[in-house]
């Protein structure tokens, strides 16, 4: 009598991408935090306050307008310190 392994190697796949989505999901939820310590905050503002006073951007300007500007001149506009207000949007 022949049995058929792909059953159960199907079902022990499934159990292990379950198990490592799990601890990817534990570990993204530990780390996260960590992702904050590279900004400082105060010289964030300052950076967004000196894009404002030179034109690139609007005093009303959202989220997307700035992931928008950090994305297309980050590397154009270099010789600026961008690093905290472009942080996240890199």
């Amino acid at each position: 009598m022949l049995i058929s392994l792909v059953p159960l190697v199907y079902i022990a796949n499934l159990i292990l991408n379950a198990i490592l989505m799990f601890i990817f999901m534990i570990l993204g939820t530990l780390f996260s935090p960590l992702y904050e310590l590279g900004i400082n905050k105060e010289l964030e503002k300052i950076e967004i306050q000196n894009m404002i006073e030179k034109g690139y951007l609007d005093a009303d300007y959202t989220k997307q307008d700035l992931n928008d500007f950090c994305v297309t001149y980050y590397n154009v506009l270099w010789q600026e310190s961008l690093n905290n207000a472009c942080f996240r949007y890199l």
